[in-house]
């Protein structure tokens, strides 16, 4: 089986090309002045925002692929998008993740999640879920 050590949010990525490891600028809140979201819509704030994560084998000696998805939720919990994510730790024993967002749907200003998950025996469970604080200031 496959663990999930950890998932952050982040505006830049930077990786040493020498020894590979990554220095992440990680980010909690969002502040975007918008038109005017429709009633029941969303707008796209335009970001460089990344989602990481650092997965690795529960045993080192078995090789394994899992599916893993990410859900963005905004704070009337309704799902705004979905990520697949295919998890192989055949030839590896840990695996880093990057999902890039060229924008993030909002619907109004409050807590977005993003739920990180694991499909297990045909069930979906929950390995981590990053808040991200949105503040959106519609213009006239």
């Amino acid at each position: 089986m496959i663990e999930h050590a950890w998932t952050v949010l982040c505006d830049k990525v930077l990786v040493d090309e020498e020894t590979q490891n990554i220095s992440l600028d990680v980010i909690d809140q969002l502040t975007a002045l918008v038109a005017p979201i429709p009633a029941g819509g969303a707008v796209l704030i335009p970001s460089r925002l990344q989602i990481v994560s650092l997965w690795y084998r529960r045993d080192p000696a078995i090789a394994s692929r899992q599916r893993a998805r990410v859900r963005m939720i905004d704070p009337d919990d309704r799902q705004l998008g979905e990520v697949p994510v295919d998890l192989d730790l055949t030839s590896t024993e840990r695996l880093r993740t990057r999902g890039m967002l060229s924008g993030v749907p909002v619907t109004k200003s409050g807590w977005y999640h993003f739920i990180v998950e694991v499909e297990e025996q045909g069930a979906w469970k929950v390995v981590a879920n990053v808040p991200l604080q949105v503040v959106v200031t519609e213009s006239n």
